[in-house]
């Protein structure tokens, strides 16, 4: 079995990705994908003041989980084998 690990961003490029991936399932090839996403830390470029980074974390991480379900959502629809999702990881400590 082939196993896929497949970087989605929400971009074109991600998502052809993913129909690229169900186009070798759909020949014949078996295979298992796992999504991810990697998201970066913020930046500032200026003096912020007083940053919350608990809410800025979880944010991003709100918005990680959402591109990560549409992105599934096309996948599963496409056909796809998806390995579970581990979860997320932020960087507020």
């Amino acid at each position: 079995m082939m196993k896929l690990l497949i970087a989605v961003d929400g971009s074109e490029h991600a998502h052809r990705a993913i129909e690229a991936a169900a186009a070798l399932a759909a020949q014949g090839c078996a295979l298992r994908a796992q999504l991810l996403h990697v998201r970066e830390l913020p930046v500032v470029y200026a003096e912020a003041g007083v940053i919350d980074w608990s809410a800025l974390d979880e944010l991003g991480r709100r918005a990680q989980e959402e591109l990560l379900r549409q992105a599934e959502a096309q996948a599963r629809a496409a056909g796809l084998t998806l390995r579970p999702s581990i979860g997320t990881a932020g960087f507020a400590s």
